[in-house]
């Protein structure tokens, strides 16, 4: 074009409203789901939680790297031979 722009190149402006918007529905959505417990938790409980949360999420795999060393070869075979 004369002015200097190419064809199909578009510019925006004035999001900032949308931005705005967009993380308020966010934020509303998170905090409904969590909302703020009614007490604070104590610094060690706090830890023992994240200490039971690890160890079960490990637990689940733990002594079936065998199985799961199996199961991803499975499916690179199968991936092999669909492409």
């Amino acid at each position: 074009m004369k002015n200097g722009k190419f064809f199909g190149v578009g510019h925006v402006q004035g999001l900032q409203d949308l931005e705005r918007q967009i993380y308020m529905d966010l934020y509303e959505a998170i905090t409904a789901q969590y909302p703020k417990p009614y007490r604070q938790l104590n610094a060690m409980v706090l830890e023992d939680m994240y200490h039971d949360n690890h160890i079960t999420s490990i637990k689940a795999c733990f002594g079936r790297e065998d199985l799961l060393q199996q199961m991803m070869n499975l499916l690179g075979k199968i991936l092999k031979c669909r492409y």
